[in-house]
């Protein structure tokens, strides 16, 4: 499966994660694709772990006890990058959904580095860039500490437009909207 088929993670305003095993893999059920923001901690194929989470007591949750030991899936992956959203913006709650991807983006640490499919950064963006692990993986720390001293990207009038009228259209991160005219006639 490919994420770039599915539109709701290929809207602009969707953080799009990928899942990333312990064995520095891509998770065999996470999706690639040019849409990821980033890539973050879940479980994957054996020998992979799982993560350690709580679960409801007794014997009504996932287990028996209270403790799932091999929890994973988006299910894992996706959560834990949205308690990392939810640090970014008590550390600065004057972000922008564009401004909290790109936080995300550039604070990402390169994972797999001998993966055949990283691009090498250009600027203006300097951005890590493959379609299995996006930016890379998401790190919480670098996150926080990026947003304190964050300066917001400037409005724009349409998702693909600058302010100024111009498109950026040749970076590596922005998402694009492209509305064709398509004309063509009618035999009757």
């Amino acid at each position: 499966d490919n994420s770039n088929y599915d539109s709701y993670a290929n809207s602009i305003y969707t953080i799009a994660v990928g899942a990333f095993d312990s064995q520095s893999r891509q998770a065999w059920y996470s999706e690639s694709g040019a849409n990821l923001i980033i890539v973050s901690p879940s479980s994957g194929a054996t020998p992979a772990l799982g993560k350690t989470t709580t679960d409801r007591t007794g014997t009504n949750g996932y287990v028996s006890g209270d403790y799932e030991s091999d929890f994973g899936g988006t299910s894992s992956a996706t959560p834990t990058a949205a308690g990392v959203v939810a640090l970014i913006l008590e550390a600065n709650p004057n972000l922008g959904w564009r401004d909290v991807q790109e936080i995300l983006m550039r604070s990402a640490k390169k994972v797999n580095v001998t993966d055949t499919d990283w691009k090498t950064p250009v600027a203006p963006a300097n951005i890590n860039h493959n379609h299995k692990f996006r930016a890379g993986l998401i790190d919480a720390t670098a996150a926080v500490n990026l947003a304190l001293s964050w300066s917001n990207l400037p409005l724009a009038n349409h998702p693909d437009q600058r302010p100024n009228g111009s498109c950026d259209c040749d970076s590596q991160h922005e998402h694009h909207r492209h509305h064709p005219r398509i004309c063509h006639s009618f035999a009757e």
